[in-house]
């Protein structure tokens, strides 16, 4: 399985660990299709955030939480990637998404997590990881699978303030 991630965060935000994190309000962009099974997609992508952020210290936590979790799923490409930012991206939000390394496009499978201020509701952090959808897999695969994806996008979760963006292309087995 071919894997693309790529990831961008604001310079100025610092993400401290341990921290916390909430989900962000409203339903998750997850697609209404048949086979992706919206229900069960969101629940094996939340389960898979809380395991790989609590590796990293982080806690799920209603209310005073360092951050907003959401996602997204794509089912048609989507030729502009600014729309991960939200209708009007912010200048500053224009300035870091520029290290997306070569996302032109978000092709169909593309899973998008951004972690939001829970003052703003803008994107402080934006991972992107593309993949082979398999919708024939078994359940225990696809939540291996998951996981394994969402890990790797927090790999480019930043401690503290350093670096500013990610991008890896990785054959992969899980």
């Amino acid at each position: 399985m071919r894997v693309i991630i790529s990831t961008a965060h604001d310079p100025t935000v610092l993400f401290p660990a341990p921290g916390s994190y909430d989900w962000a309000p409203g339903p998750q962009e997850l697609p209404d299709h048949p086979r992706l099974e919206r229900s069960p997609l969101e629940a094996r992508l939340k389960a898979a955030a809380v395991e790989v952020l609590g590796r990293r210290d982080y806690v799920l936590r209603g209310g005073d939480a360092t951050f907003l979790v959401g996602f997204r799923a794509v089912v048609e490409p989507i030729r502009d990637p600014a729309e991960m930012f939200g209708d009007a991206p912010s200048a500053s939000a224009s300035a870091w998404a520029c290290d997306l390394d070569g996302v032109d496009v978000l092709e169909r499978g593309t899973l998008v997590v951004r972690l939001l201020s829970p003052a703003t509701m803008k994107p402080m952090w934006v991972g992107i990881c593309q993949a082979d959808v398999h919708l024939d897999a078994s359940e225990p695969t696809r939540v291996r699978r998951l996981t394994y994806l969402v890990g790797l996008l927090f790999e480019g979760l930043p401690s503290g303030n350093s670096g500013s963006g990610d991008s890896s292309v990785e054959d992969v087995t899980c």
